[in-house]
């Protein structure tokens, strides 16, 4: 069964690179426009990686992992990782089950 992993950015069009991507190397990418969107779907889905942009109003990357290890109590002791990309955005993950 392919990893399930939850993309997270206010902008549309690096979501659907990114989903793009993951798709192609065989992976299960789920999108989420805003914090909110990816806090209803932690609710109800079970999510292996969460990727978030940083810059988000009007929750930012950094209130959505602390919300995420509140939804999903394994993740609480998982650690963040960031990737700097192109034009000085960075992407943040943290593993959330397994």
């Amino acid at each position: 069964m392919a990893k399930k992993i939850l993309l997270v950015d206010d902008e549309p069009r690096i979501l659907s690179l990114l989903h793009s991507l993951l798709r192609t190397e065989g992976l299960e990418a789920i999108s989420a426009k805003d914090g909110q969107a990816a806090i209803e779907i932690l609710k109800s889905q079970k999510i292996d990686l969460l990727i978030t942009d940083i810059r988000m109003t009007p929750m930012d990357g950094m209130e959505l992992f602390r919300a995420a290890r509140v939804e999903s109590p394994p993740a609480s002791q998982r650690p963040v990782q960031h990737w700097p990309l192109a034009g000085g955005e960075v992407v943040f993950g943290m593993r959330v089950e397994g």
